[in-house]
């Protein structure tokens, strides 16, 4: 299997200007209007994905989807379905045709960086991790802008139907899935205690230490944890508690955020998923809240994209691949 691209021929998509930006037509143009673009921009490209069967093609085609949320969690766009490029007369076992190639269409930098992305998920946990990721996402989800402390309390966090709690409860749960995909959980038990007279146990501390350093990822990163709204029981349910505010901790505008080490803010997923959500359902789930899943979102992106060889240069790579789509080298 291999990943190459070509001019788009369908005269659909078009690049528009130096940066790269595409834009897709409605309808084919006539033409005069074909010769208009021709005159005016580039053709976009699209993926081909080169593959010996439709269900390898298929796995490529939504992991590269997957990733490509992962650069940008906006749910908004939808996956690509793949047009079969060129035909053949053999057949697979299961009594349909395929083709060796499929396309994808519109090409662009976070394309590029998901394309990346994908071929470093070199691994079936990986690989699940992304799809789950996707998944999660579909269930419950808000774009990464609306979490800006700028817009402080933006959504509802008051008690919701039982069908919005349930979409919550299993959004979390398949996002806590990807932590044990990656081999992240924090492993304590009865005969070894995660805290020790409220204090992390150093033997259970140092074990997840080293597993994050594993996954490329130092253990003193931190990430934001967003609590907005006026705290809910949720929250003083919690042991161990963490306390360190957040820069932009702001009660007058309903902004409690915290900042937390990644792996205490694992702590906080895997006390949530195991006393709250994971059996019969707890009368405190009626409190988790979208800022609840982002927050758990948030963190399995930092721990895909550090798995994958992406999360410390994530910067880089942009100005790189953006580089790459002005000047070609």
């Amino acid at each position: 299997m291999k990943l190459t691209y070509r001019e788009d021929i369908s005269n659909m998509n078009w690049i528009t200007d130096s940066k790269g930006s595409s834009s897709l037509l409605q309808h084919f143009p006539d033409a005069l209007q074909l010769e208009k673009y021709l005159s005016l921009y580039k053709r976009a490209y699209e993926l081909v994905i080169v593959s010996p069967d439709e269900i390898t093609a298929e796995n490529v085609n939504s992991l590269i989807y997957s990733a490509r949320l992962l650069c940008n969690p906006q749910f908004d766009f939808k996956e690509n379905t793949l047009i079969e490029l060129n035909e053949t007369d053999e057949l697979v076992k299961i009594g349909g045709r395929f083709s060796e190639c499929f396309v994808q269409k519109a090409i662009c930098s976070n394309m590029i960086l998901a394309c990346l992305i994908a071929a470093h998920a070199s691994n079936a946990d990986l690989e699940y991790a992304l799809e789950k990721y996707k998944f999660s996402l579909s269930l419950d989800w808000f774009t990464p802008h609306s979490a800006h402390p700028y817009y402080g309390h933006v959504f509802y966090t008051g008690l919701e139907s039982n069908k919005s709690n349930v979409n919550k409860i299993y959004a979390f749960l398949c996002t806590y899935s990807i932590i044990e995909e990656l081999g992240v959980d924090i492993r304590s038990s009865s005969k070894k205690p995660r805290f020790l007279n409220n204090e992390w146990n150093p033997e259970v501390l140092n074990d997840i230490k080293l597993r994050l350093n594993k996954i490329g990822l130092d253990f003193d990163t931190k990430m934001e944890w967003l609590i907005r709204g006026k705290p809910n029981p949720l929250y003083d349910e919690i042991k161990q508690k963490f306390t360190t505010k957040s820069q932009y901790y702001n009660p007058a505008n309903y902004v409690y955020d915290l900042e937390l080490k990644i792996y205490e803010a694992i702590h906080y997923c895997s006390y949530i998923r195991s006393f709250y959500l994971a059996h019969k359902t707890d009368k405190t789930v009626k409190y988790i809240n979208p800022y609840d899943i982002h927050n758990i979102q948030s963190l399995v992106r930092i721990l895909i994209l550090s798995a994958t060889g992406f999360w410390s240069g994530m910067d880089n790579y942009r100005e790189k691949l953006q580089s790459v789509k002005e000047t070609g080298v």
